[in-house]
């Protein structure tokens, strides 16, 4: 049998080769697919993983934050406290010292006069 002047045997080999070339392309691409989707799969489990850690590190972040603020407060209010506790005592050592002196002059201007040996 013949289509024009081309034996029909001819087109079935052809079409038999085009058919033999799509299956393997088909064949290819559905490989492809496979190791696409697998590679997909594997980077969404990491991504899951790395979301996890970023959510427990996040949580311990904030966790450190809060402790530090409640550290900063507390040093600040030990800071002032020493503070006002130095500057107390300098008054305390200042004063002293004014009673100190008074009291040494008080006993100065007290005392009898050191005794005459003639």
């Amino acid at each position: 049998m013949t289509f024009g002047k081309v034996p029909v045997t001819s087109y079935a080999a052809t079409l038999q080769s085009i058919n033999t070339d799509l299956v393997k392309s088909v064949e290819a691409l559905r490989r492809d697919l496979r190791h696409l989707t697998s590679s997909i799969d594997r980077a969404e489990e990491r991504k899951g993983h790395l979301q996890a850690q970023i959510a427990e590190l996040q949580g311990e972040l904030h966790a450190t934050d809060a402790s530090l603020q409640s550290m900063h407060a507390a040093r600040e209010r030990i800071e002032a406290s020493l503070s006002q506790s130095e500057r107390t005592y300098q008054q305390i050592v200042q004063s002293s010292q004014q009673l100190l002196d008074q009291l040494q002059r008080d006993a100065d201007a007290f005392s009898p006069p050191p005794p005459h040996h003639d």
